[in-house]
């Protein structure tokens, strides 16, 4: 029996998302790197893929394997059409065939300036809901892999960069929670050995922040170790 190369890219997806979930540090940027990287170096017939995400009213790069993916993901920012931005406002999958140009007429700027490069035969983007509008687009070489394989590839990877996200928000979260709980410890610190009010603590704590332009929950944490606030 054959292994197609989507088997074993999701075996490799599976892995990095087992990883995902472990305690330890953690890098966003870094972990979508790697799920793209799996996905253009395993999936059939990929040849550049691009993370996109829509901020404020504009397109901007998340990720990218390479400059093809740039250029070609470029082009469709400067003619405001294409695969790409149409995933972003929709939830289907887009696929595109640059050599059905009789059967298939849709953007045509994009497709005039995506001509020049040789190596791309179609392009594939899927929407990606991770907090904000995204889309994975995938790059396909010629002649076009087929499109059900290459689906599934990017769905596999979109997975992964849906762990990604999740992982990202539950630290924020943590993070967050453990700042939260040390400010109000100090807060607490500061009212039984000054007599402060809880207003009056948490003042402090704010000047005593921004005087030296440090982050309010390492200066809190100050005050849960020594009892005074920093001067």
């Amino acid at each position: 029996m054959t292994t197609l190369p989507a088997a074993g890219l999701a075996a490799r997806l599976h892995d990095l998302t087992t990883l995902l979930t472990a305690p330890g540090p953690f890098d966003r940027v870094r972990s979508e790197a790697a799920v793209v990287g799996l996905l253009r170096d395993h999936g059939p017939g990929v040849v550049s893929v691009r993370l996109t995400r829509c901020s404020g009213r504009s397109p901007v790069t998340a990720v990218s394997t390479d400059a093809l993916a740039d250029r070609a993901d470029r082009m469709q920012y400067d003619t405001g059409e294409g695969p790409c931005l149409h995933a972003m406002t929709g939830d289907e999958l887009v696929v595109l065939d640059l050599a059905d140009g009789a059967a298939d007429a849709r953007w045509p700027r994009f497709r005039s300036r995506i001509a020049g490069e040789p190596a791309v035969g179609g392009v594939l983007s899927q929407p990606l809901r991770d907090g904000t509008p995204a889309s994975l687009n995938v790059y396909l070489g010629v002649p076009v892999p087929d499109r059900d394989a290459v689906a599934a590839a990017a769905a596999a990877a979109c997975l992964a960069l849906a762990a990604v996200a999740t992982r990202a928000r539950a630290d924020q979260l943590t993070e967050a929670l453990a700042s939260s709980r040390t400010i109000g410890t100090a807060i607490g610190v500061l009212m039984a050995r000054h007599g402060w009010t809880q207003d009056a603590a948490f003042t402090a704590l704010r000047e005593a922040s921004q005087h030296a332009n440090r982050k309010l929950r390492d200066v809190a944490a100050d005050v849960v170790g020594t009892g005074e606030v920093p001067t």
